[in-house]
């Protein structure tokens, strides 16, 4: 099963260097597992969520996950991702696209929020 990394994206283009950054470690860290990045915004065309994951597809994955760079279920999670991984299905109805949960409120997130608030805290004193 192959894996997509969504994220809303940027015109600036920091969004891309992140996700490139993202991409990156999970594959260091998921050694042998099909991980992409892609974006909510159409800028740059080839990051667009819809040509990464037609993309894949046509290469001959038979199965992606895409998973939602976003803390939250809002309109683009609920309604946009959705949308075009309908639209995707309807392509390569063969072929198995889901969408997993946001971030959320995960504990590890926590953990970091905490971590990032002492080292500030601690740079200020």
């Amino acid at each position: 099963m192959a894996l997509v990394l969504c994220v809303h994206g940027d015109r600036e283009g920091e969004a891309e260097r992140v996700l490139a950054q993202l991409v990156f470690q999970l594959r260091t860290r998921i050694p042998g597992q099909a991980i992409e990045g892609a974006m909510l915004l159409q800028d740059p065309p080839f990051l667009h969520l819809q040509a990464v994951l037609e993309r894949m597809l046509q290469s001959g994955v038979q199965a992606i996950q895409v998973m939602p760079w976003f803390l939250f279920a809002g309109p683009h999670v609920r309604r946009d991702i959705p949308a075009i991984i309908d639209d995707v299905r309807k392509k390569y109805p063969d072929r198995m696209v889901s969408l997993l949960e946001p971030l959320g409120a995960d504990p590890v997130l926590v953990d970091l929020l905490v971590k990032r608030v002492q080292e500030e805290s601690s740079n200020l004193s």
